[in-house]
């Protein structure tokens, strides 16, 4: 019978290759842990586990207590992969008892979990996430674009995108005037000579006079959703644009059954941070309930490092109906570095992993 005969982690410090912004927060580096997780046959699954500053609430000193519990208590622990269910916590391989895991811990511990499922049931992970082969994931991403008072940089953000090939690019908004990133909108459109699908996001940060000024100015382009325009949802839905929620998503969640509860009509989309979520498995039962309502998820990364990013470009498979929903995992380039354990690229708009 199998058992876990494995449960180590290690501590990581990758430095941001310039500051970024959080919340309004300034944020220096990506820190964390990788918990490896291993079995009686050699099996071997990783996961990241690491709070982001601004994002998350957890602190690492809380993280690496919950790992230490985690091990103390699933050390030797019988593994059941006869049981694998993604909708089920810990997938159902081992019985979770009744501890309570913070979201990045969980995030951590079930990608660790399902990478070691995924070691000795290669036919079972081809079939179940969609794959055309068990060496790589290949997942369609859209790329970023932040407006600047600057037109080389924006010329250089707009060089790259065009040369990773994505159709689909998120435009930050509510930054700088609404004129002028009114302007480079539009000249990210003419860039790409209308061959692209650009989402909104505003963060919340728009009223609804400034909003309704970007759709007039706006609404010949192809703008597939807006993210969160404004706080107050119902009059942001008098604008035509189809919304997606984001910050907000948490309101709609019941913590006790992980469960949406209450999405307005006017949402057509919303947005995951997996690693801040209540666990994969509980991505996974999220994204059934969307999909049964024809509710677009995207899938983000919180700077996440490769071992992060390949869990959650999984779960994009899971959900890929098509080529057309993009997930938001282009952020490895923030990184000064990384641990990869896997070899990455993108190109023709989508990320190839090898697993």
């Amino acid at each position: 019978m199998n058992k876990i005969t494995k449960i180590d982690f290690n501590y990581f410090n990758i430095p941001f290759k310039a500051p970024v912004n959080i919340a309004g927060n300034k944020v220096y580096n990506r820190e964390g842990f990788i918990i490896t997780i291993a079995d009686k046959y050699n099996n071997i699954g990783y996961g990241e586990i690491a709070p982001l500053k601004g994002l998350d609430n957890e602190t690492l000193e809380r993280c690496r207590a919950e790992i230490i519990l985690f091990k103390e208590q699933f050390f030797n622990k019988i593994i059941e992969f006869k049981n694998f269910n993604l909708t089920l916590p810990f997938f159902g391989i081992i019985s979770p008892n009744s501890l309570k895991f913070s979201s990045n811990v969980l995030f951590g511990i079930e990608s660790a979990l399902l990478f070691l499922w995924i070691m000795g049931n290669r036919q079972k992970t081809l079939d179940i996430f969609r794959l055309d082969s068990s060496d790589y994931l290949i997942s369609t991403i859209n790329g970023l674009y932040i407006p600047e008072n600057n037109e080389s940089k924006n010329l250089l953000q707009m060089e790259y995108l065009k040369e990773k090939g994505f159709k689909t690019v998120k435009a930050k908004i509510s930054r700088m005037s609404k004129a002028d990133e009114i302007a480079q909108i539009q000249k990210l459109w003419d860039f790409f000579k209308g061959n692209l699908v650009i989402r909104l996001d505003a963060n919340r940060y728009l009223n609804f006079c400034d909003y309704r000024q970007y759709y007039e100015e706006l609404k010949h382009i192809n703008i597939e959703y807006v993210e969160e325009p404004m706080p107050d949802i119902e009059q942001a839905s008098k604008v035509p644009w189809p919304i997606a929620l984001d910050e907000s998503l948490h309101k709609h969640i019941n913590p006790e059954s992980n469960y949406i509860l209450n999405i307005p009509d006017e949402i057509k989309a919303i947005i995951i941070k997996p690693s801040s979520f209540y666990g994969i498995s509980s991505v996974f039962r999220i994204i059934n309930f969307c999909l049964e309502r024809n509710i677009k998820v995207i899938l983000s990364s919180a700077f996440n490092t490769s071992i992060g990013i390949t869990a959650i470009a999984l779960i994009s498979n899971y959900i890929k109906i098509s080529d057309n929903i993009a997930h938001g995992l282009d952020t490895l380039k923030y990184l000064n570095e990384d641990m990869s354990l896997q070899k990455w690229k993108i190109e023709h708009g989508k990320l190839i992993i090898g697993i």
